[in-house]
């Protein structure tokens, strides 16, 4: 991908799993939004599998292109279109400290 910020148009929401304790002593699961920011998407596979309960599950790789400053860490939430993706890992994209790669993942039941 050519390192220019015009292909990045898709608003994307990162979001961090938190765990709180709640009154009767059990814990409160959430994804609060850390920020929300400016991204370019490169699909890049698709595989299936047969899951619990004889289940099809789809599971594709998107890649998505952010800016340096960006905060997106492996185990965040990516919030897209009513999608959410699983971040896989976070790598320096150009080796110029200016965009990031990150690498997630999409699972889906039918």
């Amino acid at each position: 991908m050519a390192q220019r910020i015009g292909p990045m148009r898709h608003r994307i929401t990162v979001e961090q799993y938190t765990e709180t304790a709640n009154k009767y002593g059990g814990a409160s699961q959430a994804w609060p939004t850390r920020e929300t920011i400016w991204a370019a998407m490169e699909h890049k596979s698709l595989s299936g599998s047969v899951g619990p309960g004889g289940l099809l599950m789809d599971r594709s790789q998107i890649d998505f292109i952010v800016r340096d400053s960006a905060t997106v860490r492996q185990g965040d939430r990516i919030s897209f279109d009513g999608r959410f993706f699983t971040v896989q890992a976070v790598a320096n994209e150009d080796e110029r400290g200016r965009f990031k790669r990150v690498v997630t993942t999409e699972r889906k039941q039918d």
